[in-house]
């Protein structure tokens, strides 16, 4: 260590008495905590507040001999950042990291650093979660994206709920530690280069009863693998050719014209109340746009770099078209308004701005933002009951949700203008539309009569058979 330090503080590491530590104010020079209980274990807390566990060990400069004493210098081994309110046995792990040095030590084996597989996790999540996405670490070839705010935190829960055990649900846990093997250690308990397939497909089996959670946790999993591997923590990932459960996707709907037509003109016609929900609805229906990007559409033209990034497009209303800059794969294309499309964006922002009863909704910069924070977009949760209310009321089938408008949308152009326009229509690529966007019409072969040969044409063929093939 080269930083200036302060007298250093020498006591018996415990969770409260670091996690009281974490709570005073920050040092103005880097403090110096050392172990009583384990020799040689120290944790330095810097200006910032960070606090990471290190190792001293001798180094050896020239070995003794001929009676001469060897010469050796003080070196400081970084082992991990203490969690402040973290797992409980963070201090013992590190204890035991301290001793199985030493003995390597010794041994004259080489110190090679292997942390445990919980303390990777959460560097992971301190560290991981806040750079580049894996799928760019590991390749340098896609693009250079960082991890959005709802993926970070479904994959933070994910990891310390479940692979940490850190779950309140009873049930779950009692899942998660259920021991498949007689000497059952745990993957938050190994270290990093003994976890195997077998861990893996352990986990795998723990949650069986719920399988797309299953398969979720072993691509997060994976994810803490690969960075670990980048980070020259361990050099290979364990959970590779190990399956996946098999779902069962749900049946794709779509509605027919005649009933999307009706639907579109009572939502039209019955705007004045709960307008911002129909005109969602309608457009998901009418322009094929992706939910998650029409709710992160602006009234105005995004100007600075952050507001670009903050949103996923803006409407256009005097050109009449519809910009999305950040779609799923991180393009842009542009959707003109059709007839409809117009109508209601042009009643929407006419009742925005000259109903009283929805004055607050005319200083968002948002088309379609929170009710109760109106500074803020909405979210699926937004229009999830609202909705459903719709559908149901209007007779639509049950099961039939917002994700399936873009279908509806897509079906109808494909049938009436052909599969390459409904592509582009959906900006998507042809195989892609027509495995998830499109219903062909299947219903016109209902009741037919397949290899159909008029009677006499089977008679005379059965003549001729009995004459041996001779006409």
């Amino acid at each position: 260590m080269t930083t200036t330090q302060t007298k250093k503080t020498r006591f018996n590491f415990s969770t409260n008495t670091l996690n009281a530590e974490s709570r005073t104010a920050k040092p103005i020079k880097t403090k110096k905590l050392s172990d009583k209980q384990c020799a040689n274990l120290y944790i330095y807390r810097y200006a910032n507040g960070r606090m990471a566990f290190y190792f001293r060990i001798n180094e050896t400069i020239t070995a003794a001999a001929n009676g001469v004493k060897g010469k050796y210098k003080k070196v400081e081994v970084y082992l991990a950042d203490f969690e402040p309110y973290g797992p409980s046995e963070q201090i013992e792990t590190m204890r035991l990291e301290v001793a199985a040095r030493r003995a390597a030590k010794k041994d004259n084996k080489p110190i090679v650093q292997d942390p445990l597989f919980s303390t990777i996790t959460l560097k992971f999540i301190k560290e991981g979660l806040e750079g580049f996405r894996i799928s760019y670490l590991s390749t340098r070839k896609n693009k250079m994206v960082k991890y959005d705010a709802k993926s970070k935190v479904q994959i933070k829960n994910n990891l310390l709920n479940v692979v940490l055990h850190r779950t309140k649900k009873a049930e779950l846990l009692a899942r998660l530690t259920r021991s498949i093997v007689a000497d059952t250690v745990f993957i938050k308990d190994k270290r990093i280069s003994k976890i195997t397939k077998d861990d893996i497909d352990q986990i795998m089996q723990r949650l069986a009863a719920t399988p797309r959670m299953a398969n979720l946790i072993k691509a997060h999993i994976s994810m803490v693998f690969e960075w670990a591997m980048i980070s020259g923590f361990c050099s290979i990932n364990p959970t590779k050719d190990i399956g996946l459960f098999i779902l069962r996707k749900p049946e794709k709907i779509s509605l027919d014209k005649i009933t999307a037509r009706r639907f579109i003109n009572n939502l039209k016609r019955t705007m004045s109340r709960d307008p911002h929900l129909k005109a969602i609805v309608a457009l998901a229906h009418l322009t094929g746009i992706r939910l998650k990007h029409l709710m992160g559409l602006t009234w105005k033209k995004p100007v600075t770099e952050k507001e670009f990034a903050a949103c996923r497009g803006y409407i256009n209303m005097e050109q009449r078209f519809i910009h999305v800059h950040r779609d799923k794969k991180d393009e842009e294309h542009t959707q003109y308004f059709d007839q409809d499309t117009g109508d209601i964006l042009n009643k929407l922002f006419d009742i925005v701005k000259g109903d009283p009863d929805f004055g607050h909704y005319a200083i968002s910069k948002w088309v379609f933002p929170k009710p109760t924070m109106v500074h803020v977009q909405s979210d699926y949760d937004t229009w999830k009951k609202g909705s459903k209310k719709l559908y149901k009321k209007f007779g639509i089938p049950e099961g039939y949700t917002n994700r399936y408008a873009r279908k509806t949308a897509g079906t109808y152009i494909g049938k009436q203008h052909g599969e390459e326009a409904g592509a582009a229509y959906l900006d998507n690529g042809i195989e892609v539309f027509k495995k998830h966007y499109y219903d062909s019409d299947k219903d016109k072969f209902k009741d037919h009569r397949m290899y159909d040969v008029k009677d006499e044409d089977l008679v005379k063929s059965e003549l001729v058979a009995l004459k041996g093939g001779k006409k």
